[in-house]
């Protein structure tokens, strides 16, 4: 029973980020993105390295663990996390969530190409599905008058290919250390290139709502620090496909979130694009297991 309730917190936390991301920096909430993402993972990387100091592993590592924990970090939360998160001032939080749970999609590709390897055809036919479930996703922000929703959808896919493109590194060039001590320095170190590319950019200081600083705590303390703690539990107790099923189970829960909370609309073609994309997902992961 604890196992299951490990996976339902998983499914709730991550899934309203999205939610909680567009209330942090939509205009009018006084954060900007990189500021807000940068004190966030600032905070909870100490946080989340101080815990698991408390169970007892080794914050000890090397240059070149440090070195490789900090190309992850940065792919992972800079160019991943900062990326989406300042495209969810322009557009709505379940349209980002949908995009993102095409990451399986864009990792298979990415998988392909690292390992110099076709894919068979039924992982061919996957991608190709994946992609055109994408494409039905953004063709209208994309085809539409708005500059700022095509920067944005393209923003949330580099983004998103830049999330799985860390995963990836991180799986290929591991560290001998526990998950909690690899992810409390990943997000320590992105937190401060966040922070610096805030100050680069001149982002004018934060003067936040009082929504926006609770989607900030929010997203410290249950996005980075709550949830990726059952995370690692729910991974001992269950195998890791079927942990791994919140990338089609949290994108549904940020649709529904951002309807009822903060009234997003619902198109058909919205609908018809997120199925395909979730079908191409649910597939790929079937196939993993």
């Amino acid at each position: 029973m604890r196992a299951f309730i490990y996976l339902i917190t998983i499914y709730l936390i991550w899934g309203s980020t999205y939610l909680a991301m567009r209330v942090g920096v939509m205009p009018g909430s006084g954060f900007a993105p990189f500021i807000l993402a940068g004190s966030r993972l600032a905070l909870a990387g100490p946080i989340l390295l101080f815990i698991s100091h408390l169970k007892g592993n080794s914050l000890k590592i090397d240059f070149k663990e440090a070195k490789r924990l900090f190309v992850s970090g940065c792919l992972l939360w800079f160019t991943g996390h900062g990326l989406i998160l300042w495209s969810e001032q322009y557009v709505d939080s379940g349209y980002t969530a949908l995009i993102i749970s095409s990451l399986p999609v864009w990792v298979l590709i990415m998988d392909s190409i690292w390992q110099k390897k076709l894919p068979n055809f039924v992982q061919t036919f996957l991608v190709l599905f994946g992609l055109m479930g994408i494409i039905l996703l953004v063709y209208p922000k994309m085809a539409g008058s708005k500059h700022s929703d095509f920067i944005s959808t393209v923003m949330i896919i580099i983004g998103t290919i830049s999330w799985g493109a860390g995963s990836l590194h991180q799986q290929k060039y591991p560290v001998k250390r526990s998950s909690l001590t690899s992810s409390g320095y990943q997000q320590l170190f992105a937190g401060l290139v966040l922070l610096s590319a805030s100050f680069i950019m001149g982002e004018p200081m934060p003067h936040p709502v009082a929504s926006a600083w609770i989607a900030w705590a929010y997203l410290t303390i249950f996005g980075s620090i709550i949830a990726f703690t059952v995370y690692v539990k729910a991974l001992k107790e269950f195998p890791a496909a079927m942990v791994m099923t919140h990338a089609y189970v949290n994108p549904i829960v940020a649709v529904i979130l951002g309807y009822i909370i903060l009234s997003e609309p619902i198109s058909p073609i919205m609908i018809l694009g997120g199925a395909v994309v979730l079908s191409s997902v649910f597939a790929i992961i079937l196939r993993k297991k």
